[in-house]
């Protein structure tokens, strides 16, 4: 618990004492946390408000002034506190984004008496392009937040205001974990080495893709990854270049509504795959080339495989929780079984990880990569005798 003025007094002690204490960074961020780990299991939805009083060369005034008009028409169950050191935000359970934009302009009525009301950011939590996947039995009812229903005049203090998502263009910040400063220093370090000593084993899968098989070496393909946020990952090429995809897009989709687990088209004779295609995706080495995806800052080497767009599409909102951290090489799940697993236990284990996430577990996992490696092509040579 911080003072809501800490950030304020840059010249000197300012009226700290008059201004009382308010969750602050990682504090606030977990109560985000429990609110969306608690909409994820009632299937229910929140807003988070957020007021930008560092954009404005705030005061203790404006500020006293918000807190004064955001514990008059809070309620009970609502939360405040600073997510960061310029937004003081507040969470809205049971709340839809038209409803806390009701909320948040009557909020910069009540300020605008006295002084220019900050700018607000509006964060719905599942967007609606993910609530259209959730289990109708247990979608929400209607905001009964009042005013929810009915429009409202234009807040000249809104800085933005987006209730329906794009989908998969980005996930709200605010609603995601902070990326710890460790593990993106060893995965710059630990990857620029590992480019430079298997360079000559690029070289080589390269020169042999081109003899097996006429197209590029490389097969780029848009995933979905940290927060939501779109990249191109990069691969080896293992399929011909007029493989079709719907294939692999059905049997995805299918595994993601079942209880079967996870197969590789590829140990099913898959013409689509050219010819030593199959040792490259058992073995991992057609992952190679996402070592400049971690360099570039899109991936991590420990994480989550990221998805692709069309499955991603098909997430129920508290699938979103493997999508708090960067995603990875190999991961928990890869480490656990893999491929004898199910969509849902693969699911369990990236959000096991996003929430235990330590130099000690990535460590782990690094071991344990190889030895799965190998147990994997030994599972597979001894199906083909």
């Amino acid at each position: 618990m911080l003072r809501v003025s800490r950030h304020f007094s840059q010249s000197g002690r300012r009226r700290e004492r008059a201004l009382p204490t308010l969750p602050a960074s990682d504090a606030f961020r977990a109560m985000v946390q429990k609110e969306r780990a608690r909409a994820d299991r009632s299937g229910g939805t929140f807003c988070l408000v957020a007021f930008d009083v560092g954009s404005t060369n705030p005061g203790d005034k404006l500020v006293g002034l918000l807190l004064g008009a955001l514990r008059e028409r809070k309620r009970l169950t609502d939360e405040m506190g600073w997510p960061d050191d310029r937004h003081l935000a507040v969470i809205l359970p049971g709340t839809t984004a038209s409803g806390a934009r009701c909320f948040a302009e009557e909020i910069s009525r009540a300020i605008a008496k006295t002084c220019t009301p900050p700018p607000y950011d509006i964060s719905q939590y599942p967007p609606p392009s993910l609530r259209r996947n959730a289990d109708p039995d247990t979608r929400a009812p209607e905001d009964t937040r009042s005013g929810a229903s009915s429009g409202s005049a234009a807040n000249p203090g809104a800085k933005s205001y987006s209730p329906v998502a794009s989908s998969w263009s980005s996930f709200p910040p605010l609603l995601g974990k902070r990326l710890p400063v460790w593990k993106r220093v060893l995965d710059i370090i630990l990857s620029a080495m590992l480019v430079v000593c298997l360079l000559p084993l690029f070289l080589l899968i390269a020169v042999l893709i081109l003899i097996v098989s006429p197209g590029p070496v490389f097969f780029t393909q848009e995933r979905v990854g940290y927060l939501g946020k779109r990249f191109n990952i990069w691969k080896f090429r293992t399929m011909r270049v007029d493989a079709d995809p719907t294939l692999h897009r059905n049997q995805v989709v299918r595994e993601m509504r079942s209880e079967d687990p996870l197969t590789k088209l590829d140990n099913s004779h898959d013409p689509r795959v050219i010819p030593l295609g199959k040792w490259l995706r058992l073995t991992g080495l057609d992952e190679l080339p996402q070592l400049f995806n971690v360099l570039r800052g899109d991936m991590s080497l420990i994480g989550p495989r990221p998805d692709p767009i069309y499955a991603a599409d098909q997430y129920q909102p508290w699938h979103t929780g493997r999508l708090d951290v960067l995603p990875g090489l190999t991961g928990l799940w890869q480490v656990n079984g893999k491929n004898r697993t199910t969509f849902k236990h693969m699911i369990r284990l990236d959000i096991a990880y996003s929430r235990r996430m330590s130099p000690w577990l990535d460590l782990e996992i690094s071991l344990k990569t190889l030895p799965a490696i190998i147990g994997q092509v030994r599972d597979s040579v001894s199906s083909r005798r």
